[in-house]
């Protein structure tokens, strides 16, 4: 695995680059994208320095994979210096050992340390088309900020199949369906899924009208009484028992 923490200057470098690594790399086999505010927020949780001497609104956390190869790296490093030419790369950290890729994975697994900080939180998992991305993170930031400016707002996510996810607290527990909605009447003005990765289960259920109207929940109903009329498959998740 060969892995690059890159700084991005703006969204739209971000998409540039990622379409530019599909057509370089036929094994890219992640692209991490994280704002800013969840960089600096994980690096204070696990205790170390933010890994760049300078801040940047973006950053792509990006892995191949393949054989044991020189060449598979010199591809991947003249990539990047193409990208720092065409100034979609503001800066790049090429770790130089297994353990300090580690390092840079550890800053973006770090959500589930994150939460403790948050406490009450709310975690989202949101499927987004790509181009309404960045408009939706500046809408929700803004509404959160002016509703809750105690929130930390912090936003991650796969961006390569459009799932983002949000992590944003602490709140007083009597807002946090509030916050819920929020973001969900913002997932659904640009025609997002109120989940992405997670299902709906028992939780999202209430909230799955924002993203499903009243003709797809019935045939969505209609098939699940075909294929299972007992109601004994997954009961109580997705639709009232």
């Amino acid at each position: 695995r060969y892995s690059a923490l890159v700084a991005a200057p703006s969204f739209s470098a971000v998409t540039q680059l990622l379409k530019s690594a599909r057509a370089a790399f036929a094994n890219l086999s992640s692209f991490e994208l994280m704002w800013h505010e969840y960089l600096s927020m994980a690096c204070k949780t696990i205790g170390r320095s933010e890994p760049f001497d300078q801040s940047y609104p973006l950053y792509v956390l990006m892995e191949t994979e393949g054989d044991l190869d020189v060449r598979a790296e010199e591809a991947l490093q003249e990539w990047l210096e193409a990208q720092l030419e065409k100034e979609l790369i503001s800066d790049v950290i090429l770790p130089q050992s297994s353990e300090q890729a580690a390092q840079l994975w550890h800053m973006r697994d770090a959500s589930g340390e994150i939460v403790k900080e948050l406490t009450p939180y709310v975690a989202f998992d949101v499927g987004l088309p790509m181009q309404h991305s960045e408009a939706f993170v500046q809408r929700v930031t803004q509404r959160l900020e002016e509703t809750y400016p105690q929130a930390h707002n912090l936003f991650f996510g796969h961006l390569g199949d459009g799932n983002l996810h949000l992590t944003t607290g602490p709140f007083a527990e009597e807002d946090l369906l509030a916050v819920e909605e929020l973001v969900y009447e913002e997932v659904a003005a640009v025609g997002g899924s109120i989940s992405a990765e997670h299902g709906i289960g028992r939780i999202k259920k209430p909230f799955l009208h924002f993203s499903r109207n009243e003709e797809e929940l019935a045939l969505m109903r209609q098939l699940k009484e075909l294929l299972d009329p007992q109601n004994i498959l997954n009961a109580g998740r997705v639709y009232p028992n």
